[in-house]
């Protein structure tokens, strides 16, 4: 039977998994940032999803139980399908699939999830680069989440079940990531060519970094050249004859690998960072792509 459909908690799933995603350790303030909801907006929200049992709250750490990573995979996956078809099959433009797909993923069956899977090839990634969620049936099975509720009602939570099942899917998230570093990360180099992998979620959930991305060409697929970083962070990067120059924010977020797709050379701050433990700045993002 098909699950009743919830935007606004599917909303906050896939927020919370796409954070997680990153492997960034999530909480509610950075749930809030992402979505531009108030701090007590989001708290109620988090609160509905552990009384459902979706995820669960250890300080300011969110977790995702079982059954709510199940539900998370599942709007994710719906959500990168449709990019696929809009951009693959429909011709939609690349930097607006994204925000159309929004509108789409809680009106898709399980059903239809299954043709699309068969019309698109079984794709590994969405347009913009990150991975499509495999269906795990054992999780998603009703009698699995049955039984989940029957430990509940029992007194005993999911958490043992999300502890054990939640690192295997986050070592199948980052194996996609295998090979991959942020543009920020990497040592200039005329003349060594990269290839543009992905672009995380914060980048599609803004429609103006976005264009620019699309209109300059740098979109997963594209070779290009690291030419010189800044000292504020800036990169230059160059596709074809052309040079553009991205921000420190969207360097932080643009992944590359060498054409056959080994991890590419990272520069000495990436090292120093490494050996003294340290990270570097987070900026918020640019009212625009190049500021």
């Amino acid at each position: 039977m098909t699950e009743e459909v919830h935007p606004p908690l599917e909303e906050y799933l896939e927020t919370i998994y796409c954070i997680w995603e990153e492997g960034t350790p999530v909480i509610q303030a950075r749930i809030a940032q992402r979505l531009g909801r108030s701090a007590p907006s989001v708290s109620e929200m988090l609160e509905r999803l552990a009384e459902a049992s979706y995820i669960t709250r250890k300080g300011r750490i969110v977790n995702f139980t079982s059954e709510g990573l199940a539900r998370a995979e599942g709007v994710v996956r719906k959500h990168r399908l449709a990019e696929r078809l809009l951009v693959d099959v429909i011709g939609l433009e690349w930097h607006k699939a994204h925000a159309e797909a929004g509108r789409w993923e809680h009106a898709i069956s399980d059903e239809v999830e299954g043709k699309l899977v068969e019309l698109l090839g079984n794709p590994g990634t969405c347009p913009h680069g990150n991975p499509i969620p495999v269906a795990r049936q054992a999780v998603r099975d009703a009698g699995s989440r049955g039984s989940e509720r029957n430990r509940r009602s029992s007194g005993t939570a999911d958490a043992t079940t999300a502890a054990t099942a939640v690192p295997a899917n986050r070592r199948d998230t980052l194996q996609s990531f295998s090979g991959h570093m942020p543009l920020s990360d990497i040592e200039p180099a005329a003349g060594r060519s990269y290839v543009i992998r992905r672009v995380t979620e914060e980048i599609e959930a803004d429609s103006e970094n976005l264009a620019f991305l699309s209109n300059h060409g740098l979109i997963p697929g594209t070779a290009v050249a690291v030419l010189a970083r800044s000292g504020d962070g800036h990169v230059t990067l160059e596709r074809g004859s052309e040079a553009v120059i991205v921000s420190p924010w969207m360097a932080r977020r643009v992944y590359l690998s060498t054409p056959l797709g080994e991890t590419p050379t990272p520069s000495p701050a990436v090292h120093r960072r490494a050996s003294t433990g340290t990270s570097s700045r987070r900026l918020r993002p640019p009212k625009t792509a190049t500021t």
